[in-house]
């Protein structure tokens, strides 16, 4: 059987502003389930047991510990080119392109705009 390349991305960069008690100090996708698990958690085994195994969790609001719990438990074989990890945002310095976005979601960047 051969190998697929495939590069799972998880979008976990929500504010969570329904979840305003649980969402105070961590994003949506950090928020604890069940004691030990997080929400992004169920994302990420969904993909892993589908046999994705490259995975990027691109992150956004307040990721700190959603990058550390990434980084704690998610640990794969590097050895076999497995992986996630997560990806933090970037910012620009082009307000041009800050303006001519506004009111669009765009998760990703897409320099030929």
């Amino acid at each position: 059987m051969t190998e697929l390349r495939v590069l799972g991305i998880v979008l976990a960069g929500g504010a969570g502003k329904r979840l305003a008690p649980l969402t105070e100090d961590r994003a949506k996708p950090a928020v604890p389930f069940g004691g030990l698990y997080r929400l992004v958690d169920f994302a990420l085994s969904n993909l892993v047991n589908g046999r994705c195994l490259r995975i990027c969790v691109l992150t956004q609001y307040k990721s700190h510990s959603l990058d550390r719990h990434i980084t704690t438990t998610w640990r794969m074989s590097s050895l076999l080119g497995n992986y996630v990890t997560p990806v933090p945002a970037q910012q620009t310095a082009r307000p041009a392109l800050v303006h001519r976005l506004r009111g669009r979601h765009l998760p990703v960047a897409q320099p030929d705009l």
